[in-house]
């Protein structure tokens, strides 16, 4: 169960510091409208992610007696993952257009990981099979596995919100 954990705890961090389009909102709506603005952004996984998973880990469940769907499945997950790493090696830059605007930086949050591919792609490829590995060896595991992610997915985000706020203050 601890191995869960470590696993969820690294593709949490990885997941939450890796460049694209949640963490350009986290740090967009935290410079421009401040700290709490860019917490709501940072917390959007915990409410679209529920349905993320149970929509991928339905569909995986479906075709889980099919082992060669689920190899290349695994092998597909290896490439994004690794695609996934070398996307972060090569970060984008921030553009500078501050203008006033109304912050809804929740909805703003939650729109921009729905409309995201990488969650999918990642609880289809990775996090789904793990879920449902982790379930026939017991009921805590997927927990402590999900527990580690969103702990430091969300976590890292707001340490990146507070570091923010705190270079501003200096």
């Amino acid at each position: 169960m601890i191995e869960l954990l470590i696993a969820g705890i690294i593709l949490g961090l990885y997941a939450g510091l890796s460049p694209g389009p949640l963490l350009i909102l986290v740090v967009s709506q935290t410079l421009k409208h401040g700290y709490f603005e860019g917490l709501k952004v940072a917390i959007a996984p915990l409410i679209t992610d529920l349905i993320i998973i149970l929509i991928t880990v339905l569909f995986i469940s479906q075709i889980s007696g099919y082992n060669s769907i689920l190899g290349i499945i695994s092998i597909i997950g290896g490439i994004y993952l690794g695609y996934m790493a070398y996307k972060s090696f090569k970060p984008r830059g921030l553009t500078n257009d501050i203008e006033f605007e109304e912050p809804k930086s929740l909805q703003k949050g939650v729109t921009v990981n729905f409309l995201n591919p990488s969650p999918y792609l990642f609880w289809i490829t990775i996090g789904g099979p793990i879920l449902i590995t982790a379930y026939s060896e017991s009921i805590l595991s997927p927990i402590m596995f999900l527990i580690g992610f969103y702990l430091f997915l969300v976590g890292s985000k707001v340490v990146l919100v507070m570091r923010l706020v705190n270079q501003g203050n200096s």
